[in-house]
This record gives C-alpha cells, sequence and structure tokens, in this order.
C-alpha cells in the first residue's frame, strides 16, 4: 500500500513481493523477538502518515483527521510491543511528521493534525502507564526499560548514532558504496534510457511532415536498443563475473551485500534532499517523501539498537529501488530486464540460504532442509516429527543420563537457551531461569544465579559453549563493553569444575555448538 503511493500498481506489488521475501530471509520469522509485530505496526502507522499528508486541508467534513489518528495508535502498539526498536523509531517518525505537518498544512488544520496524532500515540502507550501505575510498578519499569538500558547501552548518542559511526568509519564500506554507486547509476541509466530515448523520439516525430507511424518506429526502436542493453548487461555481468568462472549464487550474495548500504544511501539522500526542499518551498508531494525516506533511517536507528543493521532496516530500501526501477521499464518490456534480473538473482540466493540454513544466529547454525529427516518412532516428545536422526541421537543420549542419574525433583540448569533439555528430561529449570540468554536475563537475576551455583550447585548442568564473538558481540551492543552477566555465569562454572564440584559427563556438537553435560561430584 506505501509502494502504490508512489508508484505504479504493478511494479510497487513486485517490489513489494522482492522485499517481503527479502524481509523473511532472515531470522525475523513470527516467534522471533517481536520483529514481525513490530514491522508490521511501523508500517501501517507510516501508511496513514502518508495518507495524512497528502490529504487536502480543504476538506471540511473531519473524515481528514482520522489518518493522523491511525497513524499515532500503530505507532503506540508499535512502541508498546517493544520499547527499544519501536520507541526509537516512534521518536524518529514523529519528530519528521511534526516538521512535515507544520511546512504543509495550516495553521488550523496543522494543529488539529497534531492533536490527532497525539491522542493516538497515547492510545496505547497511555493505557500501559496507568496500567503500570495503578500496580505501582511505573518508576521500576522507566528504571529497566529506559535509564538502565539506555545506561547499558552506553547512552543515547550511542543508541541513535554508533551504527552510522562504524558505517562511516569502516574504509571498506566507504569503497564499497563508490562501486556501488557506479553499479547503481548504470542499472538506472539501461532502465531509464529506452523512455528517454523514446519521449526525444516522438517528439521529433511530432515535428515531421510526414512523421514514420509511430508504433512502428517505436518498435524499430525498442528492438535495437534491446540489443545495445542487452549487451551493456553481459559486459557488466562480465565485470561481475557472472559468465567467467563464478557460481550464479555468488552474483546473488553479490546483491544480497549490497542492499544495506544501498538502502541507508537511498534513506539519506532522500531525507536530506527532501527536506531541503521542504525547507525552501512547501509541497504535499515532497512532505510525503520526506516521510518515506525518514521512515528508512528511523527502521536503521531503530535495528542499531539492538543489532548491527539487517534486513529488517533494509528491506523497505529494497522495495523502494524494485518498485522505481520498474515503474521506470513497464512500458519497454526488454529494459525490465534489469529490474526483474537482479530481483531473480537476489531471490534465488536467499532461498538457497534458506534452504542450507533455515536459522543462523550468533555462531547457531541449523542443518540444510534438503537433508533426509525421518520421523521419530519412540514415546518421546518429538514423536511423529521428523528430525535428523544423528542430532536426535545426540539429544536422547544427554537427557538420558540426566534421567538416569538424577531424581524427578532435582533442577536442571540450562545454558544459554536450550529449555528443550528440560522438556526431555522433565526436569524443572534452576533459579526458575529457563532462559539466560543475553537479551532476556537481567543483571539482578544473573547475580542472583551466580550466588546460588556458588552455595549449592544444582544436580546436572547443560551448557553450550558459546564463541567469543557471541560475548564481545553482546556486550559491545547492549553493556557499553563492559563484561555481562553471561560471562561471569561461565567464569562461576568454570571455577566450580576447576574446585572438583562438578565434572563433565558427556559432550556432544549440535548446530555447530559443543555442549556439555556436567554432573554435581557424588551423583
Amino acid at each position: 500500500m506505501i509502494l502504490a503511493e508512489y508508484f505504479d500498481p504493478w511494479a510497487s506489488a513486485f517490489g513489494a513481493i522482492v522485499a517481503a521475501i527479502y524481509y523473511q530471509s532472515g531470522v525475523a520469522y513470527i516467534g522471533y523477538d517481536f520483529t514481525q509485530l513490530v514491522s508490521l505496526f511501523l508500517l501501517l502507522g507510516v501508511y496513514y502518515m502518508i495518507l495524512d499528508v497528502g490529504l487536502s486541508a480543504h476538506i471540511r467534513s473531519g473524515c481528514f483527521m482520522k489518518p493522523a489518528f491511525f497513524a499515532g495508535f500503530f505507532l503506540s502498539a508499535a512502541v508498546m510491543t517493544k520499547q527499544s526498536n519501536g520507541g526509537v523509531a516512534t521518536l524518529v517518525l514523529s519528530v519528521v511528521y511534526t516538521f512535515v505537518t507544520i511546512r504543509v498544512q495550516g495553521k488550523g488544520a496543522r494543529m488539529i493534525r497534531l492533536l490527532n496524532y497525539s491522542a493516538g500515540l497515547l492510545s496505547f502507550i497511555g493505557s500501559g502507564i496507568a496500567i503500570l501505575a495503578v500496580n505501582g510498578a511505573t518508576g521500576e519499569f522507566i528504571q529497566q526499560v529506559v535509564t538502565d538500558a539506555i545506561r547499558a547501552k552506553g547512552g543515547s548518542g550511542k543508541i541513535f548514532l554508533a551504527w552510522f559511526n562504524g558505517i562511516i568509519t569502516n574504509p571498506s564500506l566507504i569503497a564499497q558504496a563508490k562501486e556501488l554507486l557506479v553499479d547503481s547509476a548504470v542499472i538506472v541509466t539501461m532502465t531509464y534510457l529506452p523512455y528517454m530515448l523514446i519521449q526525444i523520439l516522438r517528439k521529433r516525430t511530432r515535428d515531421l511532415a510526414n512523421p514514420l507511424p509511430k508504433d512502428g518506429l517505436l518498435r524499430i526502436v525498442i528492438s535495437v536498443f534491446g540489443m545495445v542493453m542487452i549487451v551493456a548487461l553481459i559486459l557488466r555481468l562480465r565485470y561481475w563475473g557472472v559468465f567467467f568462472g563464478n557460481e550464479l549464487r555468488d552474483q546473488g550474495a553479490l546483491v544480497y551485500n549490497n542492499v544495506i548500504l544501498m538502502s541507508l544511501l537511498m534513506y539519506l539522500s532522500g531525507t536530506i534532499i527532501g527536506l531541503s526542499n521542504l525547507i525552501v518551498k512547501s509541497s504535499k508531494e515532497v512532505g510525503k517523501n520526506v516521510i518515506l525516506y525518514s521512515f528508512g533511517l528511523a527502521l536503521m536507528a531503530a535495528n542499531g539498537t539492538s543489532a548491527g543493521l539487517s534486513e529488517i532496516s533494509s528491506f523497505a530500501g529494497l522495495g523502494i529501488a524494485i518498485s522505481f526501477l520498474m515503474t521506470l521499464s513497464v512500458p519497454f518490456v526488454i529494459s525490465s530486464i534489469v529490474p526483474i534480473g537482479i530481483s531473480l538473482l537476489l531471490l534465488a540466493y536467499l532461498v538457497e540460504m534458506k534452504f542450507e540454513a533455515p536459522y543462523s544466529w550468533w555462531s547457531v547454525k541449523t542443518q540444510d532442509v534438503r537433508i533426509l529427516l525421518k520421523p521419530v518412532v519412540n514415546d518421546s516428545i518429538f514423536v511423529g516429527t521428523g528430525m535428523d536422526v544423528d542430532k536426535y541421537e545426540k539429544l536422547e543420549s544427554m537427557v538420558k543420563i540426566i534421567r538416569e542419574r538424577t531424581k524427578p525433583g532435582n533442577r536442571l540448569y540450562v545454558f544459554p537457551h536450550m529449555p528443550l533439555f528440560n522438556i526431555m528430561s522433565n526436569r524443572l529449570p534452576y533459579n526458575n531461569l529457563v532462559v539466560s540468554w543475553f537479551d532476556f536475563t537481567n543483571l539482578k537475576s544473573g547475580e542472583m544465579l551466580i550466588k546460588n551455583l556458588e552455595i549449592n550447585p544444582p544436580t546436572a548442568m547443560v551448557i553450550a559453549g558459546l564463541s567469543e564473538d557471541v560475548y564481545s558481540g553482546h556486550e559491545r551492543l547492549f553493556n557499553n563493553n563492559e563484561p555481562c552477566i553471561q560471562r561471569k555465569i561461565i567464569t562461576a562454572i568454570k571455577i566450580l569444575e576447576k574446585r572438583g564440584r562438578i565434572r563433565v559427563v558427556k559432550s556432544v556438537e549440535i548446530d555447530g555448538l559443543k555442549i556439555d553435560l556436567f554432573l554435581r561430584n557424588g551423583v
């Protein structure tokens, strides 16, 4: 719906499909970190923002105020779904929307619109604050979600700008940006040139006394130029290495690796140019453009609060780029080869990646889905489920030891994110910590766990050996480069082992992780 406000409907549909598949190619599935819900609410909020900016201020029915309310309503839902990503994105969009509204609307209309938008924002956020206040939890909520979170991530400046500083100070990305600009110029030129040439010829034929038949002339022009363009495309693909030694998959990877940088350049240039134009002269169309591109910047800033830039912040830029190229090429079938070819290369690569590793995140990588899976036939919780035999046997071998060497009332501690062992062994989680993952375990719970481990370690522990990159990455992103509580938990476990209070009885490797089963000495 958003893209259709700017581009040809069919081109927008194609661009939206490509962007959606790209979005889903990452770890942004429905159960991951509320990502899809936040993205959905942000998209709906921006859609109503764009509608509101484009509506005429002369409409007297009062209906024209509704989009502003719904924009605030859905952005409020995004904030309440995930305060970090949703809050940062909403803050950026609110500032831009306020500026655009002031510039393009009359005094009366702008005030009513901003009031409606504010009312929408307060719908969910206000209700949440009221519930917290009734339960006396407002102060604790603000401390944990706002002040402690900002402090842990190095302050508000780092939250908003760390991702951008990391990009502009990276020499390899600067070199990549230069090459990307050249490639983009070639792609846009190859797509747009048929349109320009045909318009020139049409103008000239109107000036001739006896012009050639327009349709016949256009067919000749398109055919000739199509041949030239295909030759140019082949030469460019040769430069990329498609036909000379490299696999086609590598070219999809080339497109994939440029999407984030391309999106960032688009968001920045679009927002800066749009704001400059809006300052000089108020225009609803320019205002709509500013909302669109600033939405991309809002996604980047929001994504940067919790991880490096990824598909969830660059999918909008990809959709805009493909829709733009397709809109240029819709009247001329030949020139549509360029955006369609680029899209197919990218989609083929994304599909291959999903087959090869459906889930890959923080050093954990699942196996290729094309490997033959056999249904589990015993009485475990996996009965009837297709699973790799080797993986299941490894899981079952560890669970068997836990069942045999511990009692039903004993607690099992699992680090950092494998409650599956608790379920399979029917052992409750130690210290009530189901998941000790970085985004879930707060400092207070972690310190309590370490204390209890030292006093009375559990009968059994299942510990995954995470790589150093996982710890340092989360410390950089979430803990202002200070040692995280998870590192301290592992240190406490190593001390217990060194003192002879626990021992490793079995080790396996699953999905790239080395997993150790510890038992307390005497068990």
